[in-house]
């Protein structure tokens, strides 16, 4: 009977997370940009932020992907807080629909922390 943690693991996957947390989140605010201008609820814009970050860090790095549901909850109370800001700031303008890339789209197998993706006008240019 006896608890046992690899620290060395552990620690390791915490350098990883650290070491790509800015990547993560730029990914992240540009899947947000992208669900905002959706036309969704706020909960379906979420999900699809969810997918889209989950899908990316699957891809781009799987020794990430445990800890994903775990960091969930935080992520997506930062997510929250964001959006109030941008649109108290009116950093989140509509567009016509027509004009937005999908979710899919942006988490597409080409997506990879060397394509440096970024939202404007509500299109993901990757």
């Amino acid at each position: 009977m006896g608890f046992s943690i690899n620290f060395s693991k552990f620690f390791h996957t915490v350098d990883l997370a650290l070491e790509h947390t800015q990547d993560i989140l730029v990914k992240t605010e540009a899947f947000m940009q992208i669900a905002e201008s959706s036309g969704q609820s706020g909960a379906q814009k979420l999900a699809a932020v969810k997918l889209a970050v989950e899908t990316y860090v699957t891809a781009s790095y799987p020794q990430l992907v445990p800890l994903f549901e775990t960091l969930w909850g935080e992520l997506s109370a930062v997510i929250s807080g964001l959006v109030s800001l941008y649109h108290a700031t009116g950093l989140f303008v509509k567009t016509a629909p027509q004009a937005v890339a999908t979710v899919k789209q942006a988490t597409s197998p080409q997506v990879s922390p060397a394509n440096s993706a970024q939202a404007q006008d509500g299109v993901l240019h990757v």
